[in-house]
């Protein structure tokens, strides 16, 4: 069965509402073990009820007096763009907390220190929410577009789309107020991009410079948005033709416009803070030293040692994202087995030099390089090297010249709906 590119997305935020649901079914982890797990419970009447990601109230708390970020040392002054999204969103919350809906949202002892999330907090975590929501449906949309371009999709696609919802980032924050949803969008994105400037010329339309600007938009939010400026500039680059001095400047002065228009609203953010506090305080680089942790190790032990930490963080990361994406094997043994029986086999050498192919594995490679470079290790980031796999996956099965009546075809799905329910009912991760 085919289906139109359109309906896509749809299909899967139907199976996105079904596995948000059924993660409601808690909360899985109990009071005792909330300051093990870094979260907060919140019971729900009957079975449900939700383990909020320790970082919630504090995403909850700016959401409700953005006025905060303007305090010294306020550990979200460096990225409040997340944060003011959702403060403005709410403003359009159409409910009033009445007495059942006070009842029905009830949250339990936080870290045994006696604490309560006020419940007019109710609706920024609506907001959040949302905004959770709407970045996984504009990464549906972004897959939809990349894979298919020029023919329908079909449910084995469909099916590699859900592992966009099938993983742990989202069984962790999905329900939390969070920025960790990024992880699963930007990649997708820049893919979109990369995509975009080889086969239809985004780096030389008008369009780019709106992209960038709303990158830059996204960069106050999540640092993650600048990686826009590799995903267009570098292959930009490459397809450029040599055809004299005047086209090596317009590209050299587009890319600046472009770069510009990325940084541009963190460096605007950053002097307003400045002009109001006198200071401006990124806990990222002051409590764990990500970036400039590599000044620190050059000019204490040199360039060698630098670099094999580097290689260190890299490989470190590389498992991480290996151990999330292990549900790819099969499906490409399947996609393998079905392009043996087949008369007319791949094309490897046109998969190989395929524009989806360079741009998913560049779009992981850097974005394992540039966590490398933070030094932050942890799955979820590693996480973000994933999503172009999946588009890589998709892409081949594409590929496959296989009757679509087989059983090969007919076992990816129930492979991926059974990592699914795998995923659902697992224990962890909870944050």
């Amino acid at each position: 069965m085919q289906i139109s590119t359109q309906k896509i997305p749809a299909f899967l935020f139907i199976i996105l509402a079904i596995f948000m649901f059924f993660l409601i079914i808690g909360p899985r982890v109990s009071d005792e073990q909330q300051r093990k797990h870094c979260v907060y419970n919140i019971h729900l009447p009957g079975p449900f009820g939700l383990s909020l990601n320790c970082d919630s109230l504090d995403f909850l708390s700016l959401a409700d007096n953005p006025k905060i970020f303007l305090q010294k040392g306020n550990v979200r002054q460096d990225r409040p763009g997340f944060i003011v999204l959702a403060s403005a969103l709410s403003k359009f919350y159409p409910l009033k907390m009445n007495k059942a809906m006070r009842r029905a949202v009830h949250i339990a002892t936080v870290n045994g220190n006696g604490y309560y999330m006020p419940i007019f907090y109710f609706k920024y975590y609506v907001a959040y929410i949302i905004i959770n929501i709407a970045v996984l449906v504009l990464s549906f949309w972004f897959f939809s577009k990349i894979i298919f371009k020029k023919m329908p999709g079909s449910f084995v696609q469909i099916a590699l789309g859900a592992l966009f919802i099938f993983n742990d980032p989202v069984k962790a924050f999905v329900w939390s107020p969070h920025t960790q949803m990024f992880n699963i969008m930007l990649p997708l994105f820049c893919v979109w991009c990369f995509v975009g400037v080889v086969e239809k010329k985004l780096f030389k339309k008008k369009t780019v410079f709106t992209l960038s600007l709303l990158a830059g938009l996204g960069a106050t939010a999540y640092a993650s948005f600048f990686l826009i400026l590799p995903s267009i500039i570098v292959p930009a680059m490459l397809t450029q033709k040599p055809s004299g001095v005047s086209a090596v400047s317009r590209f050299i002065v587009r890319s600046v416009v472009i770069s510009i228009l990325v940084v541009l609203p963190s460096a605007l953010w950053y002097f307003y803070v400045l002009s109001k506090t006198g200071s401006f305080y990124s806990h990222s680089t002051e409590a764990y030293h990500h970036v400039i942790w590599m000044k620190e190790v050059y000019l204490h032990d040199g360039l060698t040692i630098l670099l094999a930490k580097l290689f260190s963080n890299f490989g470190e990361l590389f498992v991480l994202a290996a151990k999330q994406s292990w549900i790819l094997l099969p499906v490409l043994a399947l996609a393998l087995v079905a392009n043996g029986r087949s008369e007319n086999k791949i094309q490897w050498r046109d998969f190989f030099q395929s524009t989806q192919f360079i741009g998913c594995i560049f779009i992981s490679i850097i974005f394992l390089v540039f966590f490398s470079m933070v030094g932050l290790i942890a799955a979820r980031i590693a996480y973000t090297a994933v999503p172009p796999l999946i588009i890589l996956t998709a892409y081949l099965m594409q590929q496959v010249p296989h009757n679509k009546t087989t059983l090969t075809y007919r076992l990816i799905p129930f492979v991926i709906l059974s990592y699914g329910v795998y995923e659902v009912v697992k224990d962890g991760p909870y944050s």
